[in-house]
């Protein structure tokens, strides 16, 4: 009998322990869920492939620490084809929604995905982190509606640091290649990108497009070159202007400037010859949209190759005006201005004398002119 209470006294104790072990394992494991949701370590080729989901590819929802984590592949870290709604959707991460480092290839490819490529909400820091991409951080093709969408991101939209080729690349976007709205800090930092900081190919609407920003839509420290046209619509301020253009008599090693022809006033300028007639008269005729764009005209006059007393004898009507006192067959040379009046120019003239906002009192456009340090730069103004 005694032998028999042993055996019961064991049995109970085991079972004590199994249920304290089974305890501490259900304790634990929860807690590897609060670090990295997905963790793939030195995958052969794909860290992760989903082909054809009826739904989300992945969706992992208020993780810890890391959403997913994927290191040193030799191929895509992600590579999502044909999805029936969204790639990749992240919500609500503790941390960094995607964070990619020294790919091997493309950080993320995703092509022709029904609805957006990647969708980021509310994220607590940074969007998408790619750090030293081997080839292209992010690479979407043919999507439907916007490449990329971030809304609301709690930092910067989008940081990507020295990409060694392209830091962001957007091949036939159907609408915005990137749409950037209302960020709390700054919509997209390149840095140290090794070709080209951002690269927009065939944009089926604009390249790009910046919408209800607090500052400039654009703030460009450095040299800007334009190989195609430049249409603004707005004021032009410069601190100075000229024509570029490779040298008539010597197009292989030299360029030829000129500086434009400024006025305090919004200027025309127009000019050329006319011949006397029999009766001492020319009649210079103007387009017919001179006087409904011009007025307050001046007048000056040359005779080519002998002297007359030549003069202004009818000023501008009707497009025309005439000048007397020539001889028959004498040549003049004319030049007429006007000041414009047409709607736009009445409603924007050019204040000539302008007072500096107060946060910029004290700096200086060219700060070197004025044998002032580079701080003294109005782009170091801060405005409130």
């Amino acid at each position: 009998m005694k032998k028999s209470t042993s055996l019961n006294n064991r049995g109970k104790n085991n079972s004590w322990l199994f249920f304290l072990l089974l305890f501490v394992l259900i304790s634990i494991i929860p807690l590897y869920g609060q670090h990295t949701g997905i963790e793939v370590d030195k995958a052969p080729i794909n860290g992760i492939n989903i082909f054809q989901p009826a739904s989300d590819g992945i969706n992992i929802d208020s993780t810890g620490g890391v959403g997913l984590t994927i290191k040193r592949i030799r191929f895509s870290g992600i590579e999502i084809q044909n999805v029936g709604e969204d790639g990749v959707n992240i919500f609500r991460p503790f941390d960094d929604g995607v964070q990619i480092n020294e790919s091997g290839r493309a950080g993320i490819r995703i092509e022709d995905p029904s609805h957006e490529g990647i969708v980021l909400s509310q994220t607590g820091t940074t969007g998408i982190i790619i750090d030293s991409s081997g080839d292209v951080g992010v690479r979407i093709q043919r999507t439907k509606f916007s490449g990329i969408e971030i809304q609301n991101a709690g930092e910067d939209g989008v940081n990507i640091s020295k990409p060694s080729d392209d830091g962001l690349q957007i091949n036939e976007s159907g609408r915005a290649g990137i749409r950037i709205e209302k960020p709390a800090q700054e919509g997209l930092i390149v840095a140290q990108s090794g070709n080209y900081g951002i690269r927009i190919d065939s944009a089926g609407g604009y390249g790009i497009h910046v919408q209800r920003t607090n500052l400039d839509a654009a703030y460009l420290d450095g040299d800007v070159t334009i190989t195609g046209d430049l249409s603004i619509t707005g004021d032009l301020s410069k601190g100075t202007g000229t024509f570029k253009i490779d040298h008539p008599t010597d197009p292989e090693n030299k360029y030829l400037y000129h500086s434009f022809v400024e006025s305090p006033d919004m200027m025309n300028v127009y000019n050329g010859n006319a011949t006397f007639k029999e009766n001492g008269e020319a009649v210079v005729t103007l387009p017919d949209w001179f006087e409904t764009l011009n007025r307050e005209f001046r007048y000056q006059l040359t005779c080519i190759g002998g002297f007359a007393p030549v003069y202004v004898s009818r000023e501008i009507e009707n497009n025309q005006f005439a000048i007397s006192g020539g001889k028959p067959g004498m040549k003049v040379s004319w030049q007429v201005t006007g000041i414009r009046h047409d709607k736009f120019s009445e409603q924007n003239r050019v204040e000539v004398e302008k007072e500096k906002p107060d946060h910029e009192k004290g700096y200086y456009l060219h700060p070197e002119a004025f044998s002032q340090p580079v701080e003294k730069s109005v782009r170091y103004a801060k405005k409130d």
